[in-house]
């Protein structure tokens, strides 16, 4: 009995390799999908990070009033929103102040939201005048 070598791969090795190929490429593309979803939230969540920063800033040089506001448009960003709120802190003399900055988008495409807070005195910010004295830096909103 004469043994011929056969050349090449048979139907079945070829469909199973380009089967685990088409499998890898579904994998890789899913990653990379994934990776640019990520990629912007970080770009947005960076973003509404400065936006709040800013606006605790323009509160601190009192160009923005110490009181509870909500909903509205940040002027040098299209489409975001934000947010003042004003309590009383658990240090005497001193009032908590919030600025929070929202995407302006459908809860069902989970906007991006970021939280600032820090001390005031409180009767600084009777004077339209607040001073920052006390740091509590940001937290970031669910």
């Amino acid at each position: 009995m004469i043994h011929q070598r056969r050349c090449g791969f048979s139907l079945l090795e070829v469909l199973l390799s380009t089967t685990i190929l088409l499998g890898a490429l579904v994998v890789l593309g899913e990653l990379a999908r994934l990776g640019m979803s990520h990629a912007s939230q970080s770009r947005d969540l960076a973003r509404a990070e400065l936006l709040a920063g800013n606006l605790m800033a323009a509160v601190s040089a009192g160009l923005v009033p110490v009181e509870p506001m909500s909903d509205l448009p940040v002027d040098e960003a299209p489409g975001w929103l934000y947010a003042i709120d004003v309590e009383p802190a658990e240090i005497e003399g001193f009032v908590l102040v919030r600025t929070t900055v929202t995407e302006e988008l459908p809860a069902e495409k989970r906007p991006v939201s970021f939280s600032l807070a820090r001390l005031f005195a409180a009767e600084s910010t009777r004077l339209g005048q607040p001073r920052s004295t006390n740091v509590r830096s940001g937290d970031t909103a669910p």
